[in-house]
């Protein structure tokens, strides 16, 4: 049978030579705060509404109740279990299938073990790190310049702030909405009434290693018309070729350019659906 610790156990637990609490393995659902710098072993069980300093490192397969409050700078094993409604400070950790519940929020700089999953309505701070293979439920909201490794799925109406990056083989369900500068890989696969760049309805093709600069460059096709994402800029076809003569002039780059435009058209026309 598990332990079960109380508030006056812990002022009996031993630091090690970092000043970190050692806190052993044990069901700790009768105290609520925890002072910073714990570090807890595998399998430790927690209650609702704790709450937990900064600095604490957690090992897998922990269980933690709903709305439990976390400060920066944790470390959490793999396997760990959080129950809905739970809030996480900047720059926390964890491990690999990790399991988030409904309405979590999660701070900026967090990184993510891949196989996580979590629940609808998570809301991510910006230029959180996220391995492969993760799955997010619907509603779900993350901050600009996000990262995403392979292999992710998300549900319907997941919102994504400008500069994020997706791995190739990401599903995105319908209704999800991009912000600028997203980076989106190969073989990806969207929703109906899905939104890049702000636009309605719209979808994409991409050609890579493109122009002066050698980078991607996006072309949509949406209820508003036909735009172009390279680099910085963003607008209409015919901005964009306006912007070519005036660039690149009779260079290649503007042939190739032209060449991609055109082949834009034809692609996207195939696909579009009103």
């Amino acid at each position: 049978m598990m332990k079960k610790y109380t508030a006056k156990d812990l002022e009996t637990f031993q630091r090690d030579e970092q000043e970190r609490l050692i806190c052993p393995h044990g069901d700790y659902t009768e105290i609520k705060i925890f002072p910073a710098r714990c570090c807890f072993a595998m399998g430790c069980v927690f209650g609702k509404l704790s709450s937990f300093g900064g600095y604490s490192d957690f090992g897998s397969q922990c269980i933690f109740g709903e709305r439990c409050v976390f400060g920066v700078l944790c470390s959490f094993g793999e396997y760990c279990v959080f129950d809905k409604n739970c809030s996480f400070d900047v720059r926390n950790s964890f491990g690999h299938k990790c399991k988030f519940g409904n309405g979590c929020t999660l701070g900026e700089w967090s990184d993510f073990g891949a196989w996580s999953s979590f629940g609808e309505r998570s809301v991510f701070g910006c230029k959180c790190e996220f391995g492969g293979h993760c799955s997010f439920d619907k509603n779900c909201d993350f901050g600009e310049r996000c990262n995403f490794n392979s292999y992710n799925s998300f549900g319907e109406n997941c919102n994504f702030c400008e500069k994020c990056g997706f791995g190739k083989w990401s599903g995105f369900e319908d209704g999800c909405k991009f912000g600028k500068q997203c980076d989106i890989g190969e073989y990806c696969c969207f929703g109906h009434n899905c939104s890049h760049e702000g636009l309605t309805n719209s979808i994409y093709m991409a050609v890579d290693k493109i122009g002066s600069m050698l980078q991607k460059t996006y072309f949509f096709k949406a209820e508003e018309g036909y735009f172009v994402r390279d680099g910085d800029f963003f607008g209409t076809f015919d901005e964009f070729k306006k912007q070519l003569r005036k660039t690149h002039k009779k260079t290649i780059y503007k042939t190739t350019y032209l060449m991609a435009c055109n082949l834009a058209v034809k692609l996207l026309d195939s696909r579009w659906k009103k």
